[in-house]
């Protein structure tokens, strides 16, 4: 009797861990599968929006090149591309302060300028006298812009330099832009310029109602009143006041970066000696080449 209880015992014993071997053994399995399944959807879907899919070197993907070219040809395509989106043309610049603290901000791009001097190509943009980055500019014009493109999932970094050109400028060609620039912009645009101070606290007006005949009058204290759409009676276009500036940056080092396949590139400018008529001189030379994203 002893025998056969210890007999059944040892049958249950090695039943009891031969299941428990088998239930653990499914459990790896689906542990397993259930880390894979994780790990494919989190490339395929999780990953999918910063471009994860086709590892660091990339590869073609909806007829994207992944040739390197100077920049200026490439983020042409990628304005023509995305000129129908709304806020298309809005980038961030970035100054640095006297305190050496960054200050960042949303601008409106406003096409190239290129130079008959120097051939090169500027990025125009405005802005007023009395801004802060006037004065962070002219404590170091040292910049670096960031433009976006949402539908083809592209970014351009462009550091540089910035130059202001307002009414006390030289005559030439920058001051002819300023103007032309000025000419461009739409009425309510032009308008701003000729409001009060920026960052100041606007005092709100003063209503009276007259006894007389009922109709109100506004006090001192009130926003100045700005020449409608910059004109003056007659709908004449009045020339661009002192605050108005136009503002250029003039790229050194532009890198780009395409998120569909993981394209990245790098142009910087350099300068070197030349023999130019015989007279040696300084040239500018960009220099593209593709790079680790």
């Amino acid at each position: 009797m002893k025998k056969t209880l210890v007999c059944f015992h040892l049958l249950t014993l090695a039943a009891f861990k031969q299941g428990f071997s088998l239930y653990s053994t499914r459990r790896v399995l689906c542990t397993s599968r259930y880390i894979r399944t994780m790990a494919t959807a989190d490339q395929s879907n999780g990953l999918m929006d910063i471009g994860a899919t086709h590892g660091p070197h990339g590869g073609r993907k909806n007829g994207d090149s992944t040739e390197v070219e100077a920049w200026q040809s490439r983020i042409q395509r990628s304005i023509a591309k995305s000129r129908k989106i709304r806020g298309g043309n809005f980038v961030q610049i970035a100054t640095v302060d006297p305190e050496g603290r960054p200050r960042c901000r949303t601008v409106v791009f406003r096409g190239f300028l290129s130079t008959e001097a120097g051939g090169e190509d500027a990025l125009r943009m405005i802005t007023d006298l009395r801004s802060e980055k006037v004065h962070q500019v002219a404590s170091s014009p040292a910049c670096e812009m960031v433009w976006w493109f949402g539908k083809t999932s592209e970014q351009y970094r462009i550091a540089g330099e910035l130059q202001l050109v307002g009414a006390d400028y030289p005559p030439g060609e920058l001051q002819a832009a300023r103007r032309q620039q000025w000419g461009n912009l739409s009425d309510k645009a032009r308008e701003q310029f000729y409001w009060t101070c920026p960052g100041m606290e606007i005092a709100l007006p003063v209503l009276e109602v007259s006894d007389n005949d009922g109709s109100e009058e506004i006090e001192e204290g009130g926003v100045d009143l700005a020449p409608i759409g910059g004109r003056d009676a007659s709908g004449k276009l009045l020339p661009p006041p002192d605050t108005f500036l136009l503002m250029l940056l003039w790229p050194i080092e532009v890198k780009y970066l395409r998120l569909t396949d993981n394209f990245a590139q790098l142009d910087r400018r350099e300068e070197m000696k030349a023999e130019l008529g015989g007279v040696e001189g300084e040239t500018t030379a960009w220099k593209t080449m593709r790079v680790t994203p």
